[in-house]
């Protein structure tokens, strides 16, 4: 499932023979209400790591829907079970931390670069590189593709939600060397960092910083 589907009915069904089959329908969201009526039954890790896991799935819906333009309620059930009303993005910036975003180069092919942080089934950290026309870029490390626009995409996948602070190093082959040093919590401090983004993307942002810390606990 994406972050975004929390809320949604899965139907899985078992095919218990060639004419015997049992079909059964459940959510994220419900597997919390089970939880909540079970709590007594976990530590204290667990409950932090379950809670923060719904918070994520509620604060990250209507960033996405924003940036993907699609309606919750609509294209995705709401998912309105969360147990933090607001956060303190002054707090999450002071805790994450210096998360220092490194270049170093000895060609000039490449023009700029981009971050995105993907939030789907698993977390993804996107690298846009804008080079000169005619320049080839290669990855050793991860997987390389050039869009229609002439831009070159590189895919960091499979990010696990303890490692959000792990840093990251690219280096990219374009007439040269051009090497990029970050972490994930370098994108997420940045959003916070600007009043250019808004109280939604903040919101994930920080949703996301604290089941990362709960995950890191848990783990």
């Amino acid at each position: 499932l994406s972050s975004i589907q929390m809320a949604d009915k899965i139907t899985f069904t078992w095919h218990l023979s060639d004419t015997l089959t049992r079909s059964y329908c459940y959510s994220v969201k419900e597997y919390l209400e089970y939880f909540d009526a079970h709590e007594s039954e976990y530590d204290a890790k667990t409950i932090d790591l379950v809670h923060s896991l719904a918070d994520y799935g509620h604060y990250v819906q209507p960033f996405l829907a924003s940036s993907n333009h699609w309606k919750i309620g609509k294209d995705y059930a709401e998912m309105d079970t969360c147990y933090t009303e607001n956060y303190d993005v002054a707090a999450v910036i002071s805790d994450i931390g210096d998360q220092p975003i490194s270049a170093k180069r000895t060609t000039v092919a490449v023009k700029s670069s981009t971050f995105c942080l993907k939030l789907d089934s698993t977390i993804t950290m996107e690298v846009m590189l804008t080079v000169d026309e005619g320049t080839d870029v290669e990855c050793s490390d991860y997987p390389v593709t050039r869009m229609d626009d002439g831009r070159y995409l590189i895919s960091i996948e499979d990010i696990s939600a303890a490692d959000l602070d792990k840093r990251i190093t690219v280096n990219v082959n374009a007439d040269g060397l051009y090497q990029l040093s970050f972490t994930p919590l370098s994108y997420m401090l940045k959003i916070l960092n600007k009043d250019t983004y808004s109280a939604d993307a903040k919101n994930a942002m920080c949703a996301l910083y604290y089941c990362y810390a709960a995950a890191k606990r848990y783990v």
